[in-house]
């Protein structure tokens, strides 16, 4: 069996899941040729969705990318949470605690991520939306695709 470290998590993609052993590094596994090989960098946090996995290198912040989609981030970008979904990745800045995102998808209006003055805790993403917890309010804060019903 394989043992996960208590910090960092555990994710699931489409037919895989992933974790952070308590060497710090990614684990993935599931049922075929579609699981995403990790790379050997220790982690901080783990996130996936669909066919991709996105981490935050424990040692500098930078985020790290793999599988269907490997699109991370510039190098310059520090984050202490990461969020994935399917066609948007979101993280919160290490320091500021603001949303930053990228592959943004197909979107057209609404896509736009809350103005860089507020301060979040928390942050999820599934699909083409993402929301996050405002660190003052405790308030959810959603962007992402407007979709009709």
């Amino acid at each position: 069996a394989l043992a996960l470290g208590s910090a960092g998590g555990l994710t699931a993609g489409d037919g895989f899941a992933c974790g952070i052993t308590p060497s710090r590094t990614a684990a993935c596994w599931g049922a075929g040729a579609a699981v995403p090989e990790a790379p050997a960098t220790p982690l901080a946090a783990i996130s996936a969705d669909g066919g991709s996995v996105c981490g935050i290198r424990a040692a500098t912040s930078e985020v790290v990318c793999w599988g269907a989609d490997d699109r991370a981030p510039d190098t310059s970008v520090r984050l202490q949470a990461i969020a994935i979904g399917s066609e948007r990745a979101c993280g919160l800045e290490v320091g500021t605690g603001r949303a930053v995102c990228w592959r943004e998808g197909m979107c057209a209006l609404g896509a736009t991520v809350p103005r860089s003055t507020i301060e979040f805790s928390a942050i999820a993403a599934g699909g083409n939306t993402a929301c996050a917890l405002e660190a003052a309010s405790g308030l959810p804060v959603c962007w992402g695709c407007k979709e009709d019903p």
